[in-house]
């Protein structure tokens, strides 16, 4: 059973405070391998939590966080917050990259980024620091790269719906809507925005993306609208040094989705091959 240790550490740059969720092996155990979780666009760490400590269970320290307007991260009122992926990356998920080196110096650090929580990756103004990713389900919330069954639906939903009722609100109100969370104003502009590829293109112009020179993995769940052969390869096109291997991944006719992989009964279909990349690169 992981123990579960809550702490708050501040952004880089200016000091927001951010939660993190530090989850240890219950057993001491060697603490070579440590495994930061970036979580997709308005998502709480929470959901990552079961997966989070089925690793611990099996020796490995894990490093969930919520980005600045989210979850143990958000301020009270999102109206008028600051917030943008940029900004997720460059100061938030860069903190939280700190924090584990200096709390496990010789282990090697690896990065478990869902959904958009890899373009946030590219942000990190500190990638050498990070020795392997594995990209689950990632996009840059291009539209064209949308899976072509879902094109309309998702088009209308993020590209227009979206940014039409966060100018009415000051804040994209995602809870009262069905989803996990909110969105701070610049974020869900900034995705809604991504319906033209010059606005994906010009992450790699202000991010770090070049920097990372390790080995990554795709996991591509292949009934996930979002995490398409397009999306992988727009990706991938972004880390320009990164060794990639793409895995699309099918359980039967059992549905995964966007978020499957982290339901209870993946820890022996799933789970394992995460943890095998992270002891094996």
């Amino acid at each position: 059973m992981a123990r579960l240790s809550l702490l708050c550490i501040e952004a880089i740059g200016d000091n927001y405070p951010l939660e993190v969720a530090h989850y240890h092996p219950y057993e001491k155990r060697s603490t070579d391998l440590v495994v930061v979780i970036n979580s997709g666009a308005g998502i709480s760490k929470s959901l990552y939590e079961p997966f989070a400590c089925w690793l611990a269970d099996h020796g490995v320290s894990v490093i969930a966080y919520d980005y600045r307007g989210i979850g143990g991260s958000r301020r009270k009122d999102l109206r008028g917050r600051r917030a943008s992926i940029r900004e997720w990356g460059s100061k938030d998920c860069a903190a939280v990259v700190n924090y584990a080196r200096r709390r496990f110096p010789q282990a090697k650090l690896c990065l478990f980024a869902h959904s958009i929580g890899s373009v946030v990756t590219g942000f990190v103004s500190n990638p050498p620091q990070i020795d392997a990713m594995l990209m689950l389900s990632p996009h840059t919330g291009f539209a064209g790269d949308y899976a072509a069954a879902s094109k309309y639906r998702m088009f209308i939903l993020w590209h227009v719906f979206m940014p039409i009722i966060t100018r009415i609100t000051g804040f994209f109100p995602g809870k009262a809507l069905g989803f996990s969370e909110d969105l701070p104003f610049d974020i869900a502009s900034e995705w809604a925005s991504r319906r033209f590829a010059a606005n994906v293109r010009s992450d790699a112009d202000v991010g770090a993306f070049v920097q990372f020179k390790g080995k990554a993995l795709i996991v591509r769940p292949l009934d996930d609208p979002f995490a398409t052969e397009a999306a992988a390869r727009r990706i991938t096109s972004q880390f320009p040094n990164t060794s990639f291997f793409d895995l699309p991944i099918e359980i039967g006719r059992t549905k995964i989705g966007h978020f499957g992989f982290f339901g209870r009964r993946r820890r022996e279909t799933l789970w394992p091959l995460a943890l095998r990349w992270f002891i094996e690169n």
